[in-house]
């Protein structure tokens, strides 16, 4: 699985982070994925995939390798 936000799109609201904190973090202002996220985990795919879901802006992209 690979995980990215569109900084462009992104207004930090942060509710990616409330959902999958394990995921997500604000970095000035707007949301990334953390470097060491454990994507590997069906639990926290789960929960990106429920952030994505929600994503007022639609800025969380989840591709599936």
């Amino acid at each position: 699985m690979n995980v990215s936000v569109d900084s462009t799109k992104c207004i930090g609201c942060g509710l990616c982070v409330s959902m999958a904190e394990e995921v997500f973090e604000i970095v000035e202002g707007v949301s990334q994925v953390k470097p060491d996220a454990p994507l590997q985990d069906s639990a926290v795919q789960q929960k990106a995939n429920d952030a994505a879901a929600v994503c007022c802006n639609q800025a969380i992209v989840v591709e599936e390798s």
